[in-house]
């Protein structure tokens, strides 16, 4: 089992230690590194020695490698290096000195002095720092990280719930609003309103246009060509056909009138789906029976044809 590479040896001239004697870099105290890692390093040196002459292992380990650490306990860098620089070093040189906290605990700890609050232990673990900036300012904050604490919630479906709240015009003044007992519930039940006033503005959108379908409804042979009453209707449509049309892209494109929906129906079952045409551009785009596979029977297909040829006379 060999490769092109085998039994190659790479970089026969030490270059590790090498690296160590390099006059920009001797001052750092560097762990076992790999070539991806050099020029991180070396753009960042500055940075890496003056946290690792104030004893900040931990932070010093973080800008270094972009991957896996091999000190197990951070897995990946999280440090951002548009925040890090000489200036911020300096003016923190107390916090950071000796310390073995994260870049997002600092963080977080830097932006809570800013509003007075102490810092909670491990609520680094619970969310990040851009995060709490995300929050509108009429949630108190001290509130909401008791709250976080208890609920133990995914921060972004909290503030999609906030969002929410806001889409809907619902002041953020009631603690019971903004820290509901039950986050899933009250998210959930938002999630359902929102979407039933959205599906109220769309039925007000196709009313709008339902006469100019009503030339599409005719009887051809033994089959009804019906225009459907509503938006559920499609949707109802797609799942008992097991085909795409109750999909959001058919409903969209057939209230605005891009494309038109058609149910087709045999008489004596006129309840029952049977087939859903799609016409578009004066021509029927497509045919679709049960799971979309269904082939169009002779009878049906010649029904179709004369159904086409009306409503292309009557357009």
């Amino acid at each position: 089992m060999s490769g092109n590479y085998t039994n190659t040896i790479f970089y026969p001239n030490n270059w590790q230690s090498k690296l160590k004697n390099n006059r920009d870099l001797k001052y750092l105290t560097l762990p076992r590194i790999q070539r991806q890692d050099i020029s991180r390093i070396y753009k960042y040196r500055y940075e890496i020695e003056y946290l690792q002459k104030i004893g900040n292992k931990r932070l010093a380990e973080n800008i270094m490698f972009t991957g896996k650490l091999p000190y197990g306990k951070d897995y990946y860098s999280t440090v951002d290096m548009t925040t890090i620089n000489k200036n911020w070093l300096k003016k923190n040189k107390s916090l950071l000195k000796k310390s073995d906290k994260s870049f997002n605990e600092i963080m977080i700890q830097l932006y809570l002095e800013t509003r007075n609050i102490k810092m909670i232990d491990n609520l680094d673990r619970l969310i990040h720092y851009k995060q709490l900036k995300k929050l509108p300012k009429e949630i108190n904050l001290r509130k909401f990280i008791n709250y976080l604490k208890e609920q133990k919630f995914s921060f972004d479906y909290y503030l999609d719930y906030i969002y929410m709240l806001q889409e809907l015009e619902t002041p953020l003044i009631s603690d019971l609003i903004i820290f509901p007992k039950d986050i899933r519930k009250a998210h959930d039940d938002l999630v359902s309103v929102i979407g039933k006033l959205e599906r109220e503005l769309e039925e007000k959108e196709y009313e709008k246009r339902q006469k100019s379908l009503q030339k599409y409804e005719q009887e051809i042979d033994e089959f009804m060509f019906l225009v459907p009453k509503d938006l559920q209707e499609i949707v109802n449509e797609g799942n008992a056909l097991h085909h795409c049309v109750g999909g959001k892209h058919y409903l969209d494109n057939h209230t605005k009138g891009n494309t038109n929906i058609i149910f087709i129906r045999q008489k004596e079952k006129v309840e029952k789906p049977y087939f859903t045409l799609e016409y578009k551009n004066q021509h029927v785009a497509q045919v679709q029976g049960k799971y979309n596979r269904e082939t169009v029977p002779n009878d049906l297909q010649k029904a179709i044809n004369k159904w086409e040829d009306k409503i292309k006379r009557i357009s």
